[in-house]
């Protein structure tokens, strides 16, 4: 059997042909190897890094509606705010979480932030600044959150249009023009006499809940409310008509694309000690600064030089196509299984582990061939 054996490797190292289609396929491998094996590590290195911080320096909305169980996460370290106009940071903040006495127990649909407790009543916002991936967290953000922006630095840049002017006029008996009614109501006009006859950067951050967040679009668009009080039971609003209702907390219109507001009655008569009521949410356009814009375009057009090179055509991209997608699949899979990682923190997978095999088998099949071994 071992003459046998000798007697066939010596043929073949004497055959022209399977020295050249040993060479060949030698080569081809080791391309192989330099496309795929690299290629599927860089897969798996984007992934981790865009999943290892995802929460850190995000902005979230959470609308009123949600729920939680008791005790779903808890951190007591300084890494959330509530109001990104504020330098303070909150001690404390518990998903199932809420106060007694001077200590936090677990919850059942109760958020806590800070000192306060908040029910699924409760709309607020969250902005993070010092937590790192966390699958609960991340997990509940993703079911009852928005996502307001990707960067907190540069919803610090933000700043939203001016409203001016703003007026009534021509009302007699009583009437009152409000803006942000609620808690933190700023009076702008009473019969017909103005207080403040505009709305600008100021006022939106006086107080965190000013401005409020709805869906558009699929969207969350910022807005603002205003109120108009009188007795009249129709008005004009920008050339408008609008009928009133009973009710404060009745709206009446949602506005888009406003910077002015003007309030006239439609009738001259008036309806003495009947009281109606006119509530606008209006939708307030934001524009970022121009050092963040031009950051933001820099990016864009980056990513989109990226993703426009790896959409190119078929015959473009056929190498990527066959290598990178077909056969870089095994080896992707067998590169997700981790053996060991060493304490440099580099990973020993099964790909890799099988690749030394095959390359170190190749390597003794060559010396043993062409070197006499």
């Amino acid at each position: 059997m071992k003459k046998k054996l000798k007697m066939l490797l010596s043929k073949l190292r004497e055959s022209k042909f399977f020295k050249i289609f040993f060479s060949t396929f030698l080569i081809f491998g080791v391309l192989l190897s330099c496309v795929v094996v690299p290629s599927s590590a860089a897969d798996d290195s984007l992934s981790v890094t865009a999943s290892s911080n995802s929460l850190l320096y995000t902005a979230w909305f959470i609308p009123s509606g949600w729920s939680c169980t008791s005790g779903d996460y808890f951190t007591s370290s300084g890494a959330f705010k509530t109001d990104m106009s504020s330098d303070t940071v909150l001690s404390r903040f518990g998903i199932g979480y809420k106060r007694s006495g001077s200590s936090a127990v677990a919850a059942s649909n109760s958020v806590l932030i800070g000192n306060s407790v908040l029910y699924p009543s409760d709309s607020f916002y969250l902005y993070i600044f010092g937590v790192s991936f966390d699958y609960v967290l991340q997990g509940w953000l993703n079911s009852y959150g928005v996502r307001i922006d990707s960067s907190l630095d540069s919803l610090f840049n933000v700043s939203y249009q001016s409203i001016a002017p703003i007026y009534s006029s021509e009302f007699s008996g009583e009437s009152s023009l409000l803006a942000f009614p609620g808690a933190h109501t700023l009076e702008l006009s009473r019969n017909n006499v103005s207080s403040k006859n505009f709305l600008d950067q100021k006022d939106f951050l006086s107080y965190p809940d000013i401005i409020k967040y709805k869906k558009f679009n699929d969207f969350y668009v910022p807005y603002i409310r205003i109120l108009l009080e009188c007795n009249y039971s129709s008005v004009y609003l920008n050339s408008v008509v609008y009928s009133g209702s009973n009710s404060t907390t009745q709206l009446v219109d949602t506005l888009y694309g406003v910077s002015s507001l003007e309030f006239y009655p439609v009738e001259h008569a008036y309806v003495v000690g009947q009281v109606y009521y006119y509530s606008f949410d209006v939708v307030l356009g934001s524009f970022v600064n121009l050092d963040q814009l031009s950051k933001d375009a820099y990016n864009d057009g980056y990513a989109s030089g990226y993703d426009d090179g790896l959409t190119a055509s078929d015959s473009a991209i056929l190498g990527q196509n066959l290598i990178g997608d077909t056969l870089s699949a095994p080896m992707t899979a067998l590169n997700s299984f981790v053996l060991y990682t060493t304490p440099s923190g580099v990973p020993i997978s099964l790909g890799l582990v099988l690749g030394s095999v095959i390359a170190f088998t190749f390597f003794i099949a060559f010396l043993k061939l062409f070197a006499g071994g």
